[in-house]
């Protein structure tokens, strides 16, 4: 089990501090820079791991603040990665319903703004896939996040 409470999000010029040694913790804890100063905490880990715990025993003081949980983007349930491939699940409300067609229609209004996106994918087709090439420059990164 790792502290990250301090070293997390990029403070130490990875992520995680953890990163720099090749090393996975089974179980890490975060705070601080995961929301912009607002008080709230993680607790990472496995669904193996969690789910062998019982209700309320991974709480804590800031964990979970109505605040620092609010999303700007409702449609976006999950973002998942790794370097430069990732995906972005698009769901329609906080039962995680998939948002299928709204997951095409992201594609398709990228394509319309120069912006090639694989079709939706995963277990629903509610992912926006992402996979760019190793040869986009930054203007190319800027002009796609907009």
């Amino acid at each position: 089990m790792l502290d990250e409470i301090i070293t997390g999000f990029g403070r130490t010029g990875r992520m995680f501090c953890f990163e720099h040694y090749g090393i996975v913790p089974d179980i890490f804890v975060c705070a601080k820079g995961v929301a912009s100063g607002f008080p709230i905490s993680l607790v990472v880990s496995t669904d193996e791991i969690m789910n062998t715990w019982g209700d309320f025993q991974h709480t804590s003081t800031f964990s979970a603040n109505p605040i620092g949980c609010a999303e700007k983007r409702k449609l976006v349930g999950d973002v998942r990665g790794l370097g430069m491939m990732c995906g972005i699940e698009l769901i329609r409300d906080t039962k995680k319903t998939p948002a299928v067609e709204e997951s095409k229609k992201v594609v398709e209004y990228a394509l319309r703004h120069g912006v090639i996106l694989q079709p939706p994918g995963g277990r629903f087709v509610n992912v926006v896939k992402m996979s760019p090439p190793l040869v986009m420059t930054h203007s190319h990164l800027r002009r796609s996040i907009e």
